[in-house]
């Protein structure tokens, strides 16, 4: 029970429906990365090649199922309260790990930027 509270997490009203938010909001992009990812696999089996558009669809899905799992983590972390932020506390690790994963090359915001660009370029092309 968190410190000053008067019920455990699971026993108020906000908590399951921000839990159940975020297993959707995951397993949405879980769902995207994989279904991706199996499509172009599928795709490179066949002509031995990686395109370019199949490369930056890899870097765009990663990219969004990382920056999803980050927001989940975040809504969890607030949820959480004070019981999160302590360091004896196993959530206050997972969340520093997610921020650390977060922020390497691949879950960039900037990859998203590159990807959709590209996209956009890929679309005017006759």
């Amino acid at each position: 029970m968190p410190h000053g509270a008067r019920q455990r997490l699971c026993e108020n009203q906000v908590i399951p429906s921000q839990l159940a938010q975020a297993e959707a909001r995951l397993g949405l992009a879980r769902a995207y990365l994989l279904g991706s990812l199996t499509e172009i696999w599928g795709a490179v089996a066949e002509t031995g090649e990686l395109s370019l558009a199949q490369n930056t669809m890899i870097r765009l899905t990663t990219t969004w199922a990382i920056d999803q799992a980050r927001e989940v983590v975040n809504t969890l972390y607030h949820s959480a309260g004070s019981t999160a932020i302590f360091d004896n506390r196993p959530f206050e690790g997972r969340f520093r790990d997610m921020r650390t994963a977060s922020q390497q090359a691949q879950g960039r915001r900037p990859i998203t930027r590159q990807s959709a660009a590209y996209s956009l370029a890929l679309r005017r092309i006759p």
